[in-house]
């Protein structure tokens, strides 16, 4: 993998390992009502995704829900999951320049439901659907731009300098 210094200059190939690179799943269990992570999905997060980014690997974070309900609602499910999972991370002291997160719903399924109608659809199908992946894009270099916190969504957010007004 080629690194960037952390002021972007590129330096020699490095070796990383391959599983960081490859597309890792995180299997959370949220709470269907409350949606918000339990005791047992903040140890994973801990234990699979800090160590990565202490050393200052940038993750990508990727939420999928699948389900019988429509696809608005998969979508909107995957978003607020990934949400909370980066949440947590910034809560345990990661700095959000390191990885980004995003919702996907129902697309690129791990197992496909053959079933014409998805309301016959075998639950272990959509479980397994259901999912958190990450994997390692970049090493240290960092997405430029300043970073706030946004409350009326609660996520941080990447706010871009514009390079003609440096603003």
């Amino acid at each position: 993998m080629r690194c960037f210094s952390e002021e972007g200059e590129t330096t020699s190939w490095s070796k990383v390992d391959c599983e960081l690179v490859k597309t890792q799943i995180l299997r959370l269990n949220f709470n269907a009502h409350k949606g918000e992570l339990s005791r047992v999905n903040k140890s994973l997060i801990i234990k699979k995704l800090l160590p990565v980014l202490s050393d200052k690997y940038v993750l990508q974070i990727e939420s999928y829900f699948d389900s019988k309900l429509n696809d608005t609602i998969n979508v909107n499910t995957s978003l607020d999951r990934g949400i909370q999972v980066g949440n947590f991370l910034v809560e345990q002291g990661a700095n959000p320049k390191y990885f980004t997160t995003s919702g996907f719903g129902n697309i690129r399924p791990l197992k496909v439901c053959y079933e014409t109608d998805k309301e016959n659809c075998n639950p272990l199908v959509l479980s397994k659907n259901t999912r958190i992946e990450y994997r390692v894009i970049n090493t240290i270099r960092p997405r430029e731009g300043e970073w706030t916190y946004d409350p009326e969504t609660g996520i941080y957010c990447l706010k871009k300098k514009d390079i003609l007004s440096g603003k």
